[in-house]
């Protein structure tokens, strides 16, 4: 996974969510592979709440799909 560099004024949330979103469309994040908040919370120096946040929107734009019991992972996406 690449984690670039926090923008300026750019809320945890917002960081997580461009960091997440950019891994998942360069196939950084592979389709289907597991999505842990603790890793990525860590691996960003953030807590988890916004990671949860983040990948919560990610799911209503389709780029996650949260299974129950199971957690987190990447979708398949298209070049659409």
């Amino acid at each position: 996974m690449h984690i670039s560099e926090r923008l300026p004024r750019e809320s945890s949330r917002d960081y997580a969510l461009r960091i997440i979103k950019d891994n998942i469309i360069s196939l950084r994040l592979e389709p289907g592979s597991q999505i842990s908040e603790n890793e990525l919370a860590t691996e960003m120096g953030l807590s988890r709440t916004p990671v949860r946040e983040a990948i919560r929107k990610l799911e209503l734009e389709g780029l996650v799909l949260m299974i129950p019991r199971k957690g987190a992972e990447g979708a398949d996406i298209s070049e659409k």
